[in-house]
């Protein structure tokens, strides 16, 4: 007796490892962002955290130091006379929020069920800590400012706007996944 010839297609030889969907491309920006936050927190904020007291001095030789001493003319808290809020702000977002992220990337890219739930918490807090960190200059007249003026409110909040931005759509991206799987368990 002649067995019959066993035919397998590829989704049958294929690995299960290999099976997984492939990541979004509003995943994919995701990851881009985050890993943006990480260089911006790991060089920029990190320099300010360990120079912020030696900001004037390094200004005049120093580019990134200069950097801050351009913002400085829209929030003095970030160069001549640091503020707990400041220091508060970016302490937390170079010691702890980096690492988040790094979660977040691992979540992502490894399809982990709570990877929702992280990228909402995370964002939550991020898209409140600009906010806070807006309103808290507005309730202060803007006393960090040099003077109240159009280039220097620009210079005060375009910088910050793309984290904003950036969480406010991971918070929506989340809720929406989060949403879903409601939906579908109803």
């Amino acid at each position: 007796m002649m067995e019959a010839a066993v035919q397998l297609t590829a989704s049958e030889v294929t690995p299960i490892a290999s099976r997984r969907p492939r990541i979004t491309t509003a995943d994919k920006a995701i990851v881009g962002m985050l890993g943006f936050c990480i260089v911006i927190g790991w060089s920029l904020e990190l320099y300010w955290c360990v120079h912020r007291a030696d900001l004037v001095p390094l200004a005049k030789t120093n580019w990134i130091a200069n950097l801050f001493r351009i913002y400085g003319e829209a929030d003095s808290s970030y160069f001549a006379v640091q503020s707990p809020l400041s220091l508060g702000l970016e302490t937390l977002n170079v010691f702890v929020t980096q690492f988040l992220n790094l979660w977040l990337i691992y979540a992502i890219v490894q399809r982990k069920a709570y990877r929702h739930v992280l990228q909402l918490g995370i964002a939550s807090y991020l898209t409140y800590s600009v906010i806070f960190y807006f309103w808290s200059e507005h309730l202060n007249g803007w006393g960090h400012m040099r003077v109240v003026s159009p280039w220097l409110m620009f210079l005060y909040i375009a910088p910050n706007l793309p984290w904003l931005f950036f969480h406010m759509y991971m918070i929506g991206h989340s809720g929406a996944a989060i949403t879903k799987r409601f939906e579908a368990a109803a």
